[in-house]
């Protein structure tokens, strides 16, 4: 441990635990390493950090390469976080995050960094979640599940296939819509919002097979970041993408 970490009372850490300067553990706060948690992060009571998984096929006494943690991160009270299966990649969280009371990362998922998960979002084995996602209250993200990068997730809705970027759902296995304020928010302009709302439309509503789709958003793609980001998620994942239905 840095010499300023703050340990509070009652806190346990077990196995080897690595934590960078300025992070607090403010009290009755769980780590089982091999952990690694970096700098200026606030982990708040019972949270349990890198467990074993929540899979029948783990042995539990297997190490692994645990969990990574990024730089100023806030967790709050009752986040939990478990350790990966995989042989050499550990559960990841990113920096700049913020997991509100009860959200839980399982095994082998990988966080990006400036995401929200609010009260009692899950996020389930495997899956990844891309910088600035936002899942609110209830949120639950299916194993193997991509993500993309400023994806907003209403409360109590659900994703158990892939979400490209700057999608929004605000139905249960539905896209609804393109996150208009997180990418304003994010900087980018009318023009790139116009591009991701025609990509939203040739993937998701003109009935189009994946790679007739791809292939007309490769075409564009040269001139305009957000397609170029579009298209390289869609190179990334296989398997389906959730469908689309405008609100």
């Amino acid at each position: 441990m840095a010499e300023d970490v703050i340990v509070g009372p009652h806190c346990s850490l077990t196995g080897r635990v690595t934590i960078g300067p300025g992070t607090r553990l403010v009290g009755h706060t769980y780590v089982y390493g091999p952990v690694v948690i970096g700098s200026n992060n606030i982990i708040y009571p019972f949270c349990c950090i890198g467990f074993a998984p929540q899979d029948f096929k783990f042995d539990p006494n297997t190490a692994g390469p645990g969990v990574v943690i990024g730089d100023r991160n806030l967790m709050r009270e009752q986040c939990t976080i478990h350790r990966a299966t995989h042989a050499a990649q550990p559960t990841t969280l990113g920096s700049d995050n913020m997991l509100m009371l009860g959200a839980h990362l399982a095994h082998d998922v990988q966080v990006g960094s400036r995401c929200v998960l609010t009260n009692n979002a899950g996020v389930a084995g495997h899956s990844v979640l891309h910088d600035q996602v936002i899942l609110s209250a209830g949120a639950l993200i299916a194993h193997k599940v991509h993500i993309g990068r400023l994806v907003f997730i209403g409360g109590g809705m659900g994703a158990a296939q892939h979400v490209p970027p700057f999608a929004m759902s605000r139905r249960i296995g539905l896209i609804t819509g393109i996150n208009i304020i997180g990418m304003r928010r994010a900087g980018m302009g009318d023009e790139e919002i116009r591009q991701v709302r025609w990509a939203h439309g040739v993937l998701l509503h003109e009935g189009n097979t994946r790679p007739v789709a791809t292939e007309r958003i490769r075409e564009r793609a040269d001139h305009s970041p957000a397609l170029q980001e579009i298209l390289a998620f869609l190179e990334s994942i296989t398997g389906a993408i959730m469908h689309g239905d405008r609100e």
